[in-house]
């Protein structure tokens, strides 16, 4: 008994070192997959496609708030103090300072023009007056209406100066009725009675004479307008290359006068005849 208790002590002990030996080099069935992971996430970058999209789509929105926007516009008005256009996208008119950096896209030239398309470029920022107002400092002119509108800011202002009659006397405002080839929209139109409006510090409206009226700006009874007068612009015999023109100012019913003109493009420009024969009442 004596000599097997002995022996029993030494295997015991060899089996508690063995056991020892074995833990400090056998891998441990926790730490193995929790290093591996460890090692995956410091050396392969996470996945970043959504999160990705999501910074590159931040960084465009905060670059292009950073670098202003471009929006195509029609030059309406061409002035030393500035420009007034209509955006193409929404028919908004604004006004902006003529931009120090201007480009023409080849065979346009090199002086701006109502009629114009452009691209400008600003800030972002409109100005909620009427007509917005913008901070324009660059532009890029990509086209023109071949002269247009600004026939017809010739026509109106020539139609104003006929004023024999005393017309334009004591006007708060102007209305205009006004039609055109298709080239022309309803809100370069507008803009149009808008700018000679403003270049006679009058107030535009806009509608038929009837609509005025109903409107409570003309007195329909008497046929009167007793501090405005409407012009009118009617086209007819549209073609690619002409039309007629009728023109009428009117200040009431026993004050108003009249023509046709005969336009059509000439060496690619639109131009307005000579006056037909004119009326009066």
């Amino acid at each position: 008994m004596k000599q097997i208790l002995p022996a029993f002590l030494a295997l015991l002990l060899v089996l508690c070192v063995l056991g020892a030996c074995g833990e400090n080099s056998l891998p441990s069935s926790k730490n193995a997959p929790g290093q591996g992971s460890l090692s995956n996430v410091a050396e392969t970058p996470e996945p970043t496609e959504p999160a990705g999209e999501e910074s590159s789509a931040g960084q465009e929105v905060s670059d292009q708030s950073a670098d202003g926007v471009w929006e195509e516009m029609i030059l309406i008005e061409v002035r030393e103090t500035g420009l007034t256009a209509v955006a193409e996208e929404y028919g908004s008119l604004l006004t902006f300072g003529t931009p120090e950096s201007i480009a023409f896209e080849p065979g346009l030239e090199d002086e701006l023009k109502p009629g114009m398309t452009v691209s400008v470029h600003y800030d972002g920022a409109v100005l909620e007056t009427y007509p917005g107002q913008i901070h324009a400092d660059a532009l890029q002119v990509t086209g023109w209406d071949d002269g247009l509108i600004a026939l017809y800011l010739d026509v109106l202002e020539d139609l104003y100066g006929e004023d024999d009659d005393g017309l334009n006397d004591n006007c708060r405002y102007f209305g205009f009725d006004l039609s055109g080839p298709e080239e022309l929209s309803q809100k370069e139109l507008e803009a149009i009675g808008w700018v000679f409006a403003s270049a006679h510090q009058c107030e535009p409206l806009y509608g038929t004479i009837r609509e005025l009226g109903d409107q409570g700006y003309i007195n329909m009874e008497e046929l009167y307008w007793k501090d405005g007068v409407h012009f009118e612009l009617k086209t007819a015999d549209v073609t690619e290359t002409s039309f007629t023109l009728d023109v009428t100012k009117w200040r009431s019913g026993l004050g108003a006068i009249g023509y046709r003109l005969n336009v059509e493009k000439r060496d690619g420009l639109w131009t307005a005849g000579e006056a037909g024969m004119g009326w009066e009442s």
